[in-house]
Order: C-alpha cells, then structure tokens, then sequence
C-alpha cells in the first residue's frame, strides 16, 4: 500500500484470496470493517503505530479456513486506553484460528482485552 493513505475502508481487501501479505504504511490511522476479512492466505498482518481504530471483523475468517498465525497490535490503539470488560470487539474470529497469535503492547486493559475475546497473545516491545 502506497505511503500517505491515512485510512483503509471498509471490505476493502475483503476475500481477496491471493493476499498474501500487506505491508500497512506508518501514515494509516484507521482500518475499517471486514477490511481484510476471508483474506485466506493471509498468514501475518503487523499494523503500524499510529492506527487508532480497527473496526469489526478486520481480520475474520468466517469459516475458519484462513492462514493467519500472527497479528501484531500497536499501542496506539483506542481499545487499549478504556475500560474493555463489557465491550467485545471482533477484529477477527480466534476460535475459527486456533494458530492465531495477537502480539500487543504492555498497555491499560490489554490483557483484559485479550482474555475476554479469547485471543491468545504474546507481548511485543513498544517501539
């Protein structure tokens, strides 16, 4: 994806079977829905610092038949700064991934964050 697009929209990769990987530049501040939902092949997805808002089903793999093994999360994330006990994102299906693996920063609510979704998560180094 080119430098200076500050936005990813909604669908917008959404079953595109032959993604592989995609390099998500620094300038990006939001991902919208189903964004990269069904991407089947895709096995990683490091999302840059600086992205605030990732919205329902990012990464789903409705069926479970994807490849996504790891996702790397920024701090910059607004989910990490509010209090997540009741609100339940679905950034993507982990159940549907049992390879999936969420690295996320050493931020508030994270690992609340993570055991109420059921995301199994390692931490990262902020960078």
């Amino acid at each position: 994806l080119p430098d200076g697009i500050i936005k990813i929209g909604e669908i917008a990769f959404r079953e595109l079977s032959s993604l592989e990987s995609v390099n998500i530049p620094k300038s990006v501040r939001s991902i919208g829905e189903n964004a990269f939902s069904d991407c089947y092949m895709l096995k990683s997805v490091i999302v840059p610092e600086g992205v605030k808002e990732i919205g329902d089903n990012a990464f789903s793999m409705l069926d479970g038949r994807g490849e996504l093994e790891y996702v790397e999360l920024p701090s910059t994330l607004n989910i990490f700064s509010e209090d997540c006990r009741w609100w339940r994102p679905y950034l993507f299906h982990s159940k549907n991934s049992p390879k999936l693996v969420v690295a996320v920063p050493h931020a508030p609510h994270v690992e609340e964050f993570c055991e109420h979704n059921k995301i199994k998560f390692v931490y990262k180094e902020n960078k």
